[in-house]
């Protein structure tokens, strides 16, 4: 008679443990809301900024100066309100290509929600807590972000491009014109036609790399510099101080 009553009190004692009670802090929302702000600290029109909003998607150009506002709320845990973890508008890209007046680009790349360039994560916001479940985030881009950006006529059409001086001083005294022909991402060609040649002929093959607003031409340790003119239309060299001979692109 014994066995039975060991085995009934074995039982409601694992019966007891299997219940034991826990508490839960109940879960409660509140409506939070988020202004953004990006600022154009440029005197350049931005163009490439795409921002989700209330009623879709704005993609209008930011203006020279100009602060745009950009409004999200929604409801959230208000326990798990972490302004470093907020999701920014920018439609989710892997990269975003932005570009200054038509004349330069930069592109932003975005490795995951937290991480990335520019305004595409949040950690690169600035941030303030207005009250309790509202804040404002602000992106500013700045002059160092047109600076750091790539000439548009160096980017995906340089290679295959051909730029050519046809008058200057540096332009030597019998020829029709010399140019650089842009064969791949790291060499090019100079070229030259002689006014009594039918066609041009081929000099040098050189290695070259893009330094702001510049090529670097490198021929047998020499450096030639071809920088962009101002309205980013032609390239201007000045090779042994012995005259200008602007290239343009053809």
């Amino acid at each position: 008679a014994a066995i039975p009553c060991l085995v009934l009190s074995t039982s409601f004692l694992l019966l007891l443990i299997g219940c034991t009670r826990y508490e839960y802090e109940p879960i409660y929302h509140c409506l939070l809301g988020i202004d953004f702000y990006y600022i154009n600290n440029t005197p350049y029109t931005i163009k490439g900024v795409t921002l989700k909003t209330e009623n879709g998607l704005r993609k209008d150009p930011i203006l020279p100066f100009e602060k745009i506002k950009i409004h999200q709320e929604g409801n959230i845990a208000c326990q798990f309100i972490n302004p470093t973890r907020f999701t920014t508008p920018v439609v989710n890209s892997d990269s975003t290509r932005i570009v200054f007046d038509d004349l330069k680009f930069l592109i932003y790349e975005k490795e995951s929600r937290s991480t990335g360039d520019g305004f595409t994560v949040i950690a690169n916001y600035s941030y303030r807590k207005i009250k309790e479940v509202y804040y404002e985030f602000t992106y500013a881009f700045t002059e160092a972000d047109y600076n750091n950006a790539t000439p548009l006529v160096f980017g995906e059409d340089l290679i295959g491009s051909v730029w050519r001086c046809t008058e200057g001083e540096g332009l030597q005294e019998g020829l029709d014109y010399t140019e650089f022909r842009i064969i791949s991402e790291t060499q090019l060609q100079g070229w030259a036609k002689w006014e009594e040649e039918p066609s041009p002929e081929l000099y040098f093959t050189a290695d070259y790399r893009i330094e702001g607003e510049s090529l670097l031409i490198t021929d047998f340790g020499q450096t030639i510099t071809a920088t962009l003119t101002d309205d980013y239309s032609g390239l201007i060299t000045n090779i042994d101080e012995e005259g200008e001979c602007v290239f343009y692109k053809r």
